[in-house]
């Protein structure tokens, strides 16, 4: 991949900076809770976000450790359910990503139905669980919790091109980047989305650029996002520090193995900076 190549299909969306944790809306503006993960399917075709996931059983699978299992396992106990999964909305009810996401109206009632459950977990439990509000054990399980507890399975993307369904986008942030050389290159850290083309149905957002770097601190200010970005002296010590960070064709990742939480990408040498997208 040239440095030209990286520009083809310019990203409309960063899902770590501008998705993930935003404040879900409905149509009148009603606070339906955060994003809280993001459905990822991965195939032969491309990587692909399919809809938000909102509530504990989401949060769990991000937050550290023991606490993350403990949420997830708590979330589990109060569903009435055994197959009870995560509040899900699907990208084709997602009807604008800005400041917050507006979902439509039957997406609102379906999560303000799942309300009361939510609240109370977040308020009742995850609130008190020591270390809840930050810090904490480093975390030391990437996926979903199965039912009855234990390891998830993970998936691995192999050139035979069949579906792999990875399950979630918090599944591959924060997963070590490795050249074909076998140098590695950072951890991904950002996933860039396109809308569909003019006039095609939006149910899904089209993964276009994985990005990655050696340094995870402060990737979530925006700053590698945007050039100018302020204040002057902070903007110029982060991007100092987040010089080496790279965005790479989604075509350009050959392999992702779940299990190792690693993946592999090729022609490293000419991927770009974000600045240059």
């Amino acid at each position: 991949m040239t440095p030209s190549s990286a520009k083809r299909q310019a990203p409309s969306h960063r899902v770590v900076l501008r998705i993930l944790d935003h404040q879900v809306v409905g149509p009148d503006g009603e606070l339906l809770g955060n994003v809280d993960d993001l459905e990822l399917v991965v195939s032969h075709d491309g990587w692909n976000v399919t809809a938000l996931q909102v509530g504990p059983a989401a949060l769990g699978r991000r937050l550290p450790g023991a606490l993350g299992r403990w949420t997830v396992a708590i979330w589990r106990r109060l569903q009435t359910s055994p197959e009870a999964q995560p509040a899900r909305v699907g990208i084709e009810d997602v009807h604008d990503i800005s400041s917050a996401i507006t979902v439509s109206e039957s997406a609102a009632r379906a999560l303000a139905a799942s309300f009361g459950l939510e609240l109370w977990l977040r308020e009742h439990v995850v609130s008190r669980i020591p270390g809840a509000k930050g810090g904490g054990d480093e975390r030391d399980d990437r996926g979903p919790v199965p039912e009855g507890g234990g390891k998830a399975p993970r998936s691995a993307t192999k050139p035979s091109g069949r579906a792999v369904r990875t399950g979630s986008v918090s599944d591959v942030i924060g997963a070590r980047v490795f050249a074909n050389d076998g140098s590695e290159l950072g951890v991904v850290l950002e996933l860039l989305c396109a809308e569909p083309p003019s006039g095609r149905r939006r149910d899904h957002l089209a993964v276009t650029h994985l990005q990655y770097g050696q340094h995870a601190a402060g990737s979530q200010l925006g700053y590698d996002a945007e050039a100018r970005q302020g204040p002057l002296v902070v903007g110029a010590v982060v991007r100092w520090w987040q010089r080496s960070h790279r965005v790479a064709l989604i075509e350009a990742v050959a392999d992702v193995d779940l299990e190792a939480g690693t993946l592999r990408v090729t022609s490293h040498t000419s991927h770009v900076h974000p600045h240059e997208l």
